[in-house]
């Protein structure tokens, strides 16, 4: 035991080293020097038995270095471990250096270190190299403990008195008094080294680990989650990073390059999992002569067969850890701890079935697999013992790793991905359970589509994507649907050429199905219209809107498929047909009125015909602005009004509407409102939808217009930039709102004397202009704001060559300039007036 006197210094006192028997031959010897800062405690156990100096032992493991790894070193003579270094590992000094620091800073050796992950990641090799390289600092030795077979361990621990030196005829002793002879050395303050390995209950870790002294605890386990009071500090493995999984392929291989594809395509395959590395690397090395001589070959069977039964996956071999070489039975041997006949294993093998069927290393959300813990409080008609037993088994399968526990839910190894679609066939049968899936991730999908927030189904994308491809190999009547709900995230994340391509692939699948699902391809086309109508070719939108009505007709669609194809034809007509657009528009709120009168009160039906009122009154008062500000700004504060009485402050339904109106404001000369108006418009759709939203790029024209004109050019660039950074991301640089955000923020650049970036964003915007049809005007303005920046920047020579290039342009296209202007002008500001 430590004493601390009262002068600070430590005294350092054995009182009694064992105490066994009064026939055991036993003695305990201090030699003091009489400062106790120096204080040195030699102990001998038996007669003849040379003294082991504390104090250098203690001095010894305070040198245990941190901040680097150290190289491999001679292990103290009384320790006890079957396996050397492996001169091969790769990628974990991070990992040592994590596990050093916590050696250091737990000094009182109050919690075990628990290396922790699935089976095939390197836990025990890791806690091996640890011991190579760390264990010289514990004099007293390192030992290691399988714990596979619990009860093994005390005549494994009982062998390690043989090299302690503990007493004389150690080996005459019965089992029992050797085991309480070790555990006590092993409580004494005697720095020594301990490996669990392979420890999975908390029971057992308690039972055989010190209780006090100067052992320090590391322990390996496939379970990361510890209950607090186990005292665990766990430090989760991950896979490898890609060049260290190249590098472990390159073992043995000098011949092959790291920058090889082929290498990197094994690498992800294998999933950056060691085990299933460190086998590839066997086989390419042994067969560097004849099928392992290629890697791309190697890539290809790879690909070919199901992976888990590859033979160079399964082929075994020297292990430097002494563990089965077959990545299926690592796997297995968890698999093994879900007794199907149990209910908790036969829930647990379906959720791994389940699991299985979606995009392997992608985060799972946990909701998913098992309930919330908000999902426990808030609903009331539910078998809770039920929703218990699920997350109990999701935490079993964390415990078992076969799921690994992510911050966002959970993620599947895709070697495990393999195994559990392959090895779990008595839960449910193949097909029964893609069906479950599919209709869960419709469903899933549609539902989460209504927050009209892209962060919460743009993580699934991965997940959506595998399914579809399944169900599109096995010809599912969901495939149309699963396409079109991918098609819908990416339309609600801005990735509108993403959302075309699935709307598209949907529209085909809906044409192959069997039926003819004429339904389905309305609403597939009616995506692809939105897509076009978001992207300026409202000719192409219109026309796509026909053709999705044709086959809302063919189908015999509910009200509600023609009422949204009704409003989004509307939408599209708006400019080329404004008095259409407006009469669609007016239909549509007095169907919307029969529709709330007819559903039952607080229905979901109810709330969607309120929203879709608010949509169709925010589209109503868009239609209006440009011909009735005063009656489009009373139908958009209904809107307004609507939103909140429905969904309260901030709701997502009110930027828009509040956006007109900030647009009439600013029509009106309105600047403080118009700015109010953008500002809370603006702030609603960060808060709802993120930074990056695909809805900010419009609000932040509108408000980057109104800086401009109201002089405050420094932030009028800030705005216009994040504008059309966010624009050409989502939508392009064709986006007509692109003309006047970058005539503006030129113009902006211009007065705070940036001449050089307003060049550059003129010269990007004629670039694009001279591609595009009927854009003569809008040239013409690119090209007087380029010319204005040239002079600011002293630059006359090339002014005068864009002044002859435009005059050239304008002569040319005298008569088509002389009708076009009277169009875009009212949108845009004559920069030569800026000039005078």
């Amino acid at each position: 035991m430590n004493l601390v006197p009262s002068n600070g210094a430590r005294l350092v006192r054995l009182e009694k080293c064992f105490e066994l028997r009064n026939s055991l031959p036993m003695r305990d010897r201090f030699e003091f020097s009489g400062n106790f800062q120096n204080a040195q405690v030699l102990l001998t156990t038996h007669a003849g038995a040379s003294p082991f100096d504390l104090a250098a032992a203690v001095r010894r493991l305070a040198e245990l270095p941190t901040d680097n790894v150290p190289s491999v070193q001679q292990l103290p003579q009384q320790s006890v471990i079957s396996w050397r270094s492996n001169p091969t590992i790769q990628g974990r000094d991070a990992d040592l250096l994590k596990i050093a620091k916590e050696c250091v800073s737990d000094s009182g050796n109050q919690r075990a270190i628990a290396i922790t992950g699935m089976g095939g990641l390197g836990k025990t090799q890791l806690a091996v190299e640890f011991c190579h390289r760390y264990g010289t600092f514990y004099e007293g030795g390192v030992y290691w403990l399988q714990c596979a077979q619990p009860d093994t361990i005390g005549s494994q621990l009982a062998a390690f008195g043989v090299g302690l030196d503990l007493v004389a005829d150690y080996a005459m002793l019965a089992l029992d008094a050797q085991i309480s002879l070790v555990r006590e050395a092993l409580n004494s303050a005697v720095p020594r080294l301990v490996i669990f390995d392979g420890c999975e209950d908390e029971q057992v870790l308690a039972y055989w680990r010190p209780v006090s002294g100067e052992t320090r605890v590391i322990f390996t386990s496939r379970r990361a989650d510890w209950p607090s009071a186990c005292g665990v500090i766990p430090i989760s493995l991950a896979l490898l990073h890609r060049t260290n999984s190249v590098a472990v392929l390159l073992t043995g291989r000098s011949d092959l390059s790291a920058d090889n594809p082929a290498l990197s395509a094994i690498a992800e395959e294998l999933g950056d999992l060691p085990l299933a590395l460190h086998l590839a690397a066997c086989f390419l090395e042994k067969f560097k002569r004849g099928s392992g001589s290629d890697p791309s070959a190697y890539l290809t069977s790879l690909r070919r067969a199901p992976i888990l039964q590859h033979r160079s996956l399964t082929a075994g071999g020297w292990s430097p850890t002494g563990h089965e070489q077959h990545v299926e039975k690592t796997f297995a041997v968890a698999l093994e701890q879900l007794d199907p006949s149990d209910e908790l294993g036969d829930l647990a093998r379906y959720m791994l079935r389940f699991a299985s069927r979606l995009a392997p290393g992608s985060p799972i959300p946990r909701y998913m697999l098992a309930p919330s813990l908000e999902e426990l409080e808030t609903e009331q008609d539910v078998d809770l013992a039920a929703l218990e037993r699920q997350e109990e088994a999701l935490l079993r399968l964390f415990d078992l790793g076969l799921l690994s526990e992510h911050e966002s839910g959970a993620m599947m190894h895709t070697l495990v991905a393999a195994f559990a679609d392959d090895a779990i066939d008595d839960v449910i049968d193949d097909a029964s359970v893609s069906e479950r899936v599919e209709t869960y991730m419709v469903e899933h999908i549609q539902f989460l589509l209504l927050l009209k927030d892209p962060r919460e189904v743009l993580p699934l994308s991965s997940h959506l994507s595998r399914v579809t491809e399944q169900a599109e190999k096995r010809a599912s009547a969901k495939s149309a649907a699963l396409r079109l709900a991918l098609g819908e995230i990416y339309y609600e994340a801005g990735d509108y050429s993403e959302a075309a391509k699935q709307f598209a692939l949907s529209d085909q699948n809906a044409l192959a199905d069997d039926q003819q699902d004429s339904g389905g391809r309305a609403q597939a086309v009616s995506g692809l219209a939105r897509v076009a109508r978001i992207l300026g070719d409202r000719d192409r939108a219109i026309e796509l809107y026909t053709q999705a009505s044709a086959f809302l007709e063919t189908s015999g669609s509910d009200a509600r498929g023609t009422q949204v194809l009704k409003f989004n034809l509307a939408n599209a007509l708006g400019e080329s047909a404004p008095n259409e657009a407006q009469r669609l528009l007016e239909e549509l709120l007095v169907s919307t009125e029969r529709d709330i009168a007819a559903t039952a009160f607080d229905s979901f039906e109810r709330q969607q015909a309120y929203v879709f009122r608010v949509r169709t009154l925010t589209a109503l008062g868009d239609a209006l602005q440009a011909k009735d500000r005063m009656r489009a700004r009373g139908v958009l504060r209904e809107a307004l009004v609507l939103t909140l009485s429905l969904e309260g402050p901030r709701s997502l339904n009110s930027w828009h509407p509040l956006s007109i109106i900030a647009a009439i404001d600013a029509a009106a000369g309105k600047h403080e409102g118009a700015l109010e108006g953008y500002l809370e418009a603006i702030t609603i759709v960060k808060e709802r939808q993120g930074q990056g939203s695909s809805l900010l790029g419009d609000p932040l024209i509108g408000l980057g217009v109104v800086l401009a004109g109201a002089k405050q050019y420094e932030q009028a660039c800030r705005v216009l930039e994040e504008a059309l950074a966010i624009t050409e991301r989502c939508v392009g640089w064709k986006y007509p709102g692109v003309r006047q955000a970058a005539i503006y923020l030129a113009m902006s650049y211009i007065e705070c004397r940036q001449y050089k970036l307003a060049r550059r964003l003129m010269a990007k915007e004629i670039e694009f202009l001279g591609t595009a049809p009927d854009s003569i005007m809008y040239q013409a303005h690119a090209f007087q704001t380029l010319i204005i920046a040239c002079l600011a920047d002293g630059d006359r020579k090339a002014a005068k060559r864009h002044r002859t290039r435009i005059q050239q342009m304008l002569k040319k296209h005298e008569r088509d300039f002389k009708k076009e202007q009277q169009v875009p002008s009212s949108d845009l500001p004559d920069p030569l007036l800026w000039e005078k």
